[in-house]
């Protein structure tokens, strides 16, 4: 199942059967989106739904194979909530993908990010509608920037007439609600699986400098739901683990990408950060410490890495990926 695939489904292996869920919204694509108008509409959903609202509700539990989640996370009202759908509807081992804007590299730049501790919060408390302070806040993001929208829809981001109507408008377009880096978002799921709230280990991660010739504005995780009986800490160590393993395999940025998580693990000022924390640095410790090939050998071993990540780069995305354009505003 794919929910909220907007005009550009995420690519499938040939053969896959896929369902999709979106939400229909009050006054349609064109009253809500002018500057859509004319764009591609993308598939006919099987399912309507409001994440927020209602979860997965018309799924049973441990009924799909696969959930993707493609640019829609950072739109909700309570994202932790809509984890633990994801988790309820799959079967154990079965795969959930979830791509994510990276908030260095769209509109939401000048924001901060969305702490474990707020999340939860409103987790706690049952959140099902965008507050205003969250609307206020992307509107005044928005209204400082360069203009991204026709002069129509950027008056509508003027957070100094916001009123009932705007409000509710911005509701239904649906704002990107919260917004964080690779990092800041695997402190959250470290977090999740600490608690016990969320059981997964992680099969695959990709970061904007993955993406083909480096462009883009997102980062991906692929996550397993967990068949193992393991302790909610064993599972998260795993997580942290595995994060900083695979990243280290990465691109040239990956030993400050393992340095960021343990910032964001402490910012998020959880009973987990400095356990998990320590995890990251040992990762990092152990990869600082293994000798050094000679040349022609470090050469074949570079070959070796690029492969891989071509490897990755298939399993992730088995067919070609539509080239998304940069920081476009992506009601879908």
């Amino acid at each position: 199942m794919e929910i909220g695939p907007g005009a550009r489904p995420y690519p499938t292996a040939p053969g896959a059967c896929v369902t999709y869920a979106d939400r229909s919204v009050a006054g349609g694509r064109e009253l809500n989106w002018p500057e859509l108008k004319g764009a591609p509409a993308g598939p006919q959903a099987d399912y309507d739904i409001d994440l927020d609202h209602d979860g997965l509700g018309a799924l049973a539990d441990a009924s799909q194979d696969a959930v993707v989640a493609s640019h829609v996370i950072e739109h909700l009202a309570n994202p932790v909530a809509a984890l633990v759908e994801f988790q309820r509807v799959l079967r154990r081992g079965g795969q959930l993908v979830l791509v994510v804007p990276d908030r260095h590299h769209t509109f939401d730049w000048v924001r901060r990010p969305t702490s474990f501790t707020h999340l939860w919060e409103e987790y706690q408390a049952g959140v099902v509608e965008v507050s205003r302070a969250h609307i206020l806040e992307f509107c005044r993001a928005i209204s400082m920037q360069p203009p991204l929208h026709p002069p129509q829809v950027r008056a509508w981001h003027d957070p100094r007439c916001m009123d009932d109507r705007l409000l509710a408008l911005h509701r239904r377009r649906s704002i990107h609600v919260h917004c964080w880096a690779p990092e800041e978002f695997a402190s959250l799921l470290a977090n999740l699986l600490w608690k016990g709230t969320l059981s997964f280990s992680l099969a695959h991660a990709y970061f904007v400098e993955d993406l083909e010739g480096g462009h883009g504005d997102e980062f991906g995780f692929v996550l397993v739901k967990d068949a193992a009986a393991s302790s909610p800490s064993s599972v998260a160590e795993r997580f942290a683990r595995d994060w900083s393993v695979i990243t280290l395999e990465k691109s040239r940025a990956s030993p400050q990408r393992l340095l960021r998580l343990q910032a964001a693990l402490r910012r998020d000022a959880t009973d987990a950060g400095p356990v998990l924390g320590a995890v990251v640095m040992q990762a990092l410790a152990e990869r600082r410490l293994r000798p050094r090939r000679p040349g022609p050998q470090k050469r074949d071993l570079r070959r070796l890495v690029l492969r891989g990540r071509q490897a990755v780069r298939e399993l992730l995305l088995p067919a070609a990926r539509p080239q998304l354009p940069q920081a476009s505003f992506d009601p879908s």
